[in-house]
């Protein structure tokens, strides 16, 4: 296997850096050029010839839409142009646009078969025009070159005299022209095989709309997903060079894996940091969401691979991966080489088992909750925080709590991946080993002492990884009140001259929320000091130790330089002070009509640095005597009064109040707490 790091998947992905202009006009599809290759010339308007022909007169015409389908072979890669399938395409939208000007005199959609019918002008000239998109109620999926091509890839006919009730020649999507757009819709039609199994599962109702960027010599680096616009990009290939470099628009494996990940950001929780990731022993977090992805593609497929090709059988073919997820050792194109929370081969592997019927032949695997139960699973996973492979497997245990069998067949089918070997099912902190992260217990002050490796050479050989299982430490802390988080973060070694907190010795500190944001940082580049202190509210929180990297050179060769430092961390939870009360008392004296003393006293419930007192008035009170506010610095148990006499009617006297305000050191206490007449 020669790539063996899916495609540099990244979490928010690369920039797009490919800008192509393309006449609305034109023959749809796009593409070509990029890199040094000149883009080609824009082709001739198909419409818009300036002839006025008046108003349509309306005619029907039907027609059929198909692409060609590439075959994908586990052994070998992708199959030839010769060999594709020819197949329709359902669901797409279909224009009747007019030659003269462009007029759009009918609209269709595509039925199973991929038959359409629409209005037509009789007897004037026109072309038909089939995009891969749909919005409507049932799907939103559009595939497209960039975020400019808003119209979207498309296949046109060439112009025809139109007449009512003819039979258009069959549409095509191929293979044989530069914009290839047989891709675009295969795209298309994968994604829309994906919605209809996610209905199903989810109670009818359509996900959100997914849009994918694609075209034939996009020279893209790298396949993503990006959640920040629900945006998948997909590899084209090098322009000119399609049928021998990576392109994905084929991959149907690949393509659910990107839209796995737009389904787990909408209807389930992650906290995949993403990054390189190539079957290297990694942060559980990213090898959940990554062996999630995958598994999720499968399981959409009902077929337990993942293959991704490169180029075509019409020149130079292969595989960068070809898993079995059901007999891993079974991959034509896939090594494991490890297991563990930290493996995203083995997430795959214990979720198909979770998924798949118990008749193959496994021993250990007795389980089968099916796609409806790993969705209702991954919807359980929502409120989740920090998330890995057992807390799904802790939701699903939760499906049948009181069923032995049950918790015993989940249990059996992660030991076989070496996760979990658990005293007790679910896991706890104490007695589970792969608990993620380490939960500090903050009922007092903590200290850690551990080491980061970040240069770490993998078994497959990676290295200078900023997301491997040596690259950072993680520590996890509940609060169940609110207060004040310190930690402090010492670079202890290695003791070699060079100096600490500096490259390549440089390690740095994070807290993150339970939402996975990072809510304070200390990452210096030249102290061996490291420090963080935050106020929490009650919640999950998780401490990274991490190294820190610096961006070299992009994309390939070690790109991050990374970082060998062992530190010792110290950390202390002060839980705020409650607040104490305040006593008031408020009393009001008549003294003769219209006419009444208003008396507030406070006592302080500890020794204050400041107490303020204030008597608030309605409006239209005059003040006769006294002073309505005070400020006084009172011991544990001293009281103060403040006394005034004022002119009011009787009725506003259930509108005087009082407010007290205490300030003791940083604290403050009670502030606003009013008293009332009653």
């Amino acid at each position: 296997m020669t790539k063996l790091f899916r495609q540099f998947r990244f979490g928010l992905g690369l920039a797009w850096a490919l800008a192509l202009v393309a006449c609305d006009t034109g023959d749809g599809g796009g593409g070509g050029g990029g890199g040094t290759n000149p883009p080609p010339p824009p082709p001739p308007p198909v419409c818009g010839t300036g002839v006025d022909e008046g108003s349509p007169v309306a005619g029907t015409a039907t027609g059929h839409l198909y692409y060609l389908k590439r075959q994908v072979d586990p052994d070998i890669g992708l199959g030839s142009k010769a060999a594709a399938l020819r197949l329709p395409v359902r669901e797409a939208e279909v224009e009747a646009i007019r030659e003269s000007d462009c007029l759009v005199t009918g609209t269709a959609v595509t039925g199973p078969d991929g038959s359409f019918s629409l209005t037509i002008p009789d007897g004037q000239r026109a072309l038909i025009r089939a995009y891969a998109r749909r919005q409507s109620s049932d799907y939103k999926v559009q595939v497209q070159k960039n975020r400019t091509d808003l119209a979207g890839l498309n296949v046109s006919s060439a112009t025809l005299t139109m007449n009512d009730g003819m039979s258009l020649p069959d549409l095509v999507a191929g293979l044989d022209d530069p914009d290839r757009p047989a891709g675009a819709f295969n795209i298309f039609q994968v994604i829309l095989d994906a919605i209809d199994e996610v209905k199903t599962l989810n109670g009818g109702l359509t996900p959100p709309l997914i849009t994918v960027y694609w075209f034939s010599g996009n020279n893209s680096s790298s396949t993503y997903f990006n959640p920040a616009n629900d945006v998948i990009q997909l590899i084209g290939g090098r322009a000119g060079l399609q049928d021998s470099t990576d392109t994905d628009e084929f991959d149907d494996a690949v393509i659910l894996h990107e839209y796995a990940h737009f389904l787990i950001r909408h209807y389930s929780r992650d906290d995949n940091p993403g990054g390189y990731h190539g079957g290297e022993d990694l942060d559980p977090r990213l090898a959940y969401g990554e062996g999630l992805a995958t598994f999720l593609s499968a399981m959409l497929r009902n077929l337990p691979d993942y293959i991704d090709t490169y180029g075509s059988a019409d020149d130079t073919t292969g595989l960068f991966i070809s898993e079995n997820l059901e007999d891993f050792s079974a991959s034509p194109a896939a090594f494991q080489f490890y297991t563990g929370i930290g493996s995203e081969e083995s997430v795959e592997i214990v979720l198909w088992d979770f998924y798949d019927d118990t008749s193959l032949g496994e021993a250990f695997d007795t389980l089968s909750a099916g796609a409806d139960g790993i969705w209702e699973a991954l919807q359980d996973m929502i409120g989740q925080s920090f998330t890995y492979i057992l807390d799904l497997a802790d939701v699903l245990a939760d499906q049948d709590p009181v069923n032995p069998a049950w918790t015993a067949g989940i249990r059996d089918i992660l030991a076989e991946e070496n996760i979990g070997t658990l005293a007790s099912f679910p896991p706890t902190p104490t007695d589970d080993p792969d608990f993620f992260p380490e939960r500090l217990d903050l009922s007092g002050a903590v200290i850690r002492t551990g080491a980061v490796d970040s240069t770490f050479v993998y078994a497959n050989g990676g290295t200078n990884l900023g997301n491997g299982s040596h690259s950072s430490r993680f520590y996890g802390l509940v609060v169940s009140s609110s207060g004040r988080l310190s930690a402090t973060l010492n670079i202890t070694g290695p003791v070699d001259g060079l100096p600490l907190g500096a490259q390549p010795h440089d390690l740095d500190l994070r807290l993150y929320n339970s939402a996975g944001s990072i809510i304070a940082a200390s990452e210096s580049y030249t102290s061996a000091v490291e420090t963080i202190s935050a106020n929490l509210p009650p919640g999950e929180y998780m401490i990274e130790v991490a190294g820190d990297f610096r961006i070299a050179s992009f994309p390939i060769d070690n790109p991050y330089q990374g970082q060998v430092a062992s530190y010792s961390l110290t950390a202390g939870f002060a839980p705020a002070k409650k607040q104490a009360p305040i006593p008031l008392l408020l009393e009001v004296a008549s003294l003769q009509p219209g006419i009444a003393r208003v008396t507030l006293q406070a006592t302080a419930p500890l020794s204050a640095d400041e107490v303020k007192l204030e008597l608030l008035l309605p409006p239209g009170a005059a003040l006769l005597d006294g002073q309505p506010r005070g400020l006084f610095r009172l011991k544990q148990g001293e009281s103060r009064t403040l006394s005034v006499v004022v002119e009011l009617d009787e009725e506003q006297w259930t509108s005087l109040a009082g407010r007290a305000s205490i300030r003791a050191g940083r604290h403050r206490f009670a502030r606003e707490v009013y008293a009332s007449t009653d």
